[in-house]
């Protein structure tokens, strides 16, 4: 079932299967704020409380699409001979979090099938966002999630509509309740993130910049989250690449949110064109947990990289990019 509905001139889209129930805002963006397996009864994601706390930070609740993904230096970047500038919007200066995020999005195609239930919402970036001056690329992105019985799939799909190449980074800010189930202290004690990141993560500028340097760190036995690492509340803030390794035996690229107490895992299965990931989940006190797929790593053009290393991609005029995730829930 489908529903779509206004509550205080904001709409919503309400999905609802045998498996699952979702809540999505359009008017904020395209994010689904509410995602319910309904065999645990567990809502993965972090719902905000009200409406004003969604418009006053929503990156940080539910799946937020971000284009260009994370953070650029001053809002400043040069590309192909031509200068790039965004607002910048944050306390140190940068801009972050693009230029399709707090936007009214749009249904754009919904149905059900064979077991399956859709919902594709969509967004034009043109000439009337104010951004554009800076960013002077017409685009049309177009999010879809899919319900399965056993998994959810979220696809991302963006179209260059303009006449000249644009500059492609693309992510999701993605924001898992954590922990999940009750907070006792055994919860906090024992919930983990695994995630296949490389073996070293992206130094960070503390000092000038604050943003990523491109030169890279090596894990320590204690911040490693590649083996499964205890959060307890402890503050998190990094960003590295992403690989395929096995997990269980299979070829795996994402992030196992595990949850002892409950007695569940939350596996996100990241698309290979999201090669980059930032973890985060502010001070740690606020009992979420980031972790976000991103096609570039931050501030990817002024980087002194190349772009293949970097995720930067050349979106032709007419070329479509698209990459596909998947949501799970396992129970021991």
């Amino acid at each position: 079932m489908i529903k779509e509905f206004a509550v205080g001139g904001e709409s919503y889209l309400g999905i609802e299967t045998p498996d699952w129930k979702g809540r999505m805002i359009l008017s904020v963006g395209s994010i689904l704020l509410e995602l319910t397996e309904k065999k645990t009864g567990w809502n993965l994601l972090r719902s905000p409380e009200t409406i004003e706390d969604l418009k006053f930070q929503p990156e940080v609740y539910g799946f937020p699409v971000l284009i260009p993904p994370n953070c650029i230096y001053k809002g400043l970047f040069s590309w192909r001979g031509r200068n790039y500038h965004l607002p910048v919007n944050n306390r140190f200066g940068n801009h972050i979090h693009g230029v399709v995020l707090n936007r009214k999005w749009h249904l754009a195609d919904s149905g059900e099938e064979n077991g399956a239930v859709w919902v594709e919402t969509s967004y034009t970036y043109n000439a009337e966002n104010e951004m554009f001056e800076g960013f002077p690329h017409e685009f049309r992105a177009d999010l879809r999630y899919t319900f399965l019985p056993d998994r959810v799939l979220q696809r991302l799909t963006v179209t260059n509509i303009g006449p000249e190449t644009m500059p492609l980074g693309t992510g999701f800010h993605s924001t898992f309740r954590f922990p999940l189930g009750d907070q006792s202290p055994e919860a906090y004690r024992t919930s983990s993130v695994r995630v296949t990141t490389a073996d070293f993560y992206w130094k960070f500028d503390m000092k000038e910049r604050f943003a990523i340097t491109g030169e890279k760190a090596a894990w320590n036995g204690y911040d490693d989250f590649r083996h499964g690492k205890i959060i307890n509340r402890q503050p998190i803030s990094r960003q590295c690449p992403v690989v395929e390794a096995r997990i269980g035996g299979k070829p795996f690229r994402g992030a196992i949110l595990d949850f002892p107490v409950p007695r569940i895992k939350v596996v996100y299965r990241w698309d290979e064109k999201f090669g980059q990931t930032a973890l985060w989940n502010r001070e740690g006190m606020e009992d979420f947990f980031c972790a976000e797929p991103m096609s570039w790593m931050a501030d990817s053009p002024n980087l002194p990289l190349p772009e293949s290393v970097t995720g930067l991609y050349p979106l032709e005029p007419g070329e479509v990019w698209s990459a596909e995730n998947t949501i799970s829930v396992e129970r021991y």
